[in-house]
C-alpha cells in the first residue's frame, strides 16, 4: 500500500496517515482508521482534512459527540470547508438541533450552490421541522444536481424520499418524524501525488511536532436520521 509505504519511508508524514485512514474506513476498519486520523492530527493539528475524515469515521461509530466535536475543528481551521459544515449539519440534524442543521446546511450553500449534499440535507432538515414545501423544493434540486453529476445512487435515494413524502403529504399524514437518510459522511482522499516518493521522502523542515490526542467530548446516542 502507497500510503504505508510512505509512512515507512517518513513516520512523520501527516498526509500519508489521512490517506491510510480512508483505505481503513472504506474497509470498515474503524478503529484503525482512527488512529490513522488521530495521527495525522497529533503530526499537523492544523490538518482540517483529517479532522473532517476523523468526523466522518467517527459518524460510522456512532460516536456523533466525537464527530461533532471533530467537525467543529475542521471549520474553525478552515472555515470554507463546504464538506465539514455539511456533514456538521447532518449530524446536528440527527440529533434534533434542528435549527442549527439548517444554518450549517446554509452556509455550505452559499460556498457552493451546486453541492447537492448540503440540499439534501436541508431538505431533510426542513422536512423533520414540518416545513413540507420548502422540503420538497431542496430536496427536487439535490435530486437534479445528484442527476447532473452523474450520481445515479444518490439520486435514486432522493427521488425515493420525495416520492415517500409526496405519498404522505397527499394522503393528508404528516410525514414520519423519524426521517432515514443513507447519506454518508464526505470524506476527502489526498491526492496520491502528495505522497513523496522513495526518491523525494525527505520531511520539511519546520512540520510541527507531535501533540497529544485530543479528547472530542462524550459519545452521543441517537441514529443518524
Amino acid at each position: 500500500m502507497e500510503f504505508r509505504q510512505a509512512i515507512r519511508r517518513d513516520p512523520k508524514f501527516a498526509v500519508a496517515y489521512v490517506g491510510l485512514g480512508v483505505v481503513l474506513q472504506a474497509e470498515s476498519k474503524y478503529e484503525e482508521a482512527i488512529a490513522a486520523f488521530r495521527r495525522a492530527i497529533a503530526i499537523n493539528p492544523k490538518d482540517a482534512q483529517a479532522y473532517n475524515n476523523l468526523g466522518g469515521v467517527l459518524t460510522e461509530t456512532e460516536a456523533y459527540g466525537e464527530a461533532i466535536a471533530a467537525y467543529q475543528a475542521a471549520i474553525r481551521l478552515n472555515p470554507e470547508f463546504i464538506a465539514a459544515h455539511t456533514n456538521l449539519g447532518n449530524i446536528l440534524a440527527a440529533e434534533g438541533d434542528l435549527d442549527q442543521a439548517i444554518a450549517a446546511f446554509l452556509k455550505a450553500l452559499q460556498l457552493d450552490a451546486t453541492y447537492a449534499a448540503a440540499y439534501e440535507g436541508l431538505g431533510i432538515a426542513l422536512l423533520k421541522q414540518g416545513e413540507l414545501s420548502q422540503a420538497l423544493t431542496q430536496l427536487q434540486k439535490a435530486r437534479g444536481l445528484y442527476v447532473k453529476q452523474g450520481k445515479s445512487q444518490a439520486a435514486a435515494a432522493v427521488a425515493d424520499l420525495i416520492e415517500e413524502v409526496t405519498a404522505e403529504v397527499g394522503s393528508g399524514r404528516p410525514p414520519a418524524e423519524d426521517v432515514k437518510v443513507d447519506q454518508k459522511p464526505q470524506i476527502q482522499e489526498p491526492q496520491l501525488e502528495e505522497v513523496p516518493s522513495e526518491e523525494n521522502s525527505q520531511r520539511q523542515e519546520g512540520q510541527p511536532e507531535a501533540v497529544p490526542n485530543q479528547s472530542f467530548g462524550s459519545k452521543c446516542h441517537g441514529q443518524i436520521g
